[in-house]
């Protein structure tokens, strides 16, 4: 969570008095998404048109050069549950990326840390 709140705030300029860290990273998502929709940009799998039925296919071409991760090795079925998860069904409304994370998390019991060397 803090590789999140740290993009929030560098990136989003939200104040860390804005509420708990859990806040700010929430309010930083919502920019980001907020960011992606001017733009024009898809911001879910459903945006693009992306269906479990090409679940399969997708998460083949993610592997074509082998495992992906750097602090933690996803193999296809992690790909394919993530993309999983990533559906409106599992969400119960459109998921965001804070969503699809939350669920992730839960999904392997041990955090995933994303965007490292991004920030």
């Amino acid at each position: 969570m803090e590789i999140f709140y740290k993009f929030a705030v560098r990136v989003f300029d939200i104040d860390p008095g804005f509420g708990t860290q859990e806040n700010i990273v929430l309010e930083g998502i919502e920019r980001l998404v907020s960011f992606f929709k001017s733009l024009g940009l898809p911001i879910s799998l459903e945006d693009i048109g992306a269906g479990e039925e090409g679940f399969e296919e997708m998460s083949e071409k993610t592997m074509l050069f082998g495992p992906i991760g750097k602090y933690m090795e996803l193999k296809k079925q992690d790909i394919l549950n993530i993309y999983k998860l990533a559906l409106p069904a599992q969400c119960h409304t459109r998921c965001h990326i804070g969503q699809i994370i939350t669920r992730v998390n839960s999904c392997f019991h041990y955090p995933i840390i994303m965007f490292q060397d991004s920030i």
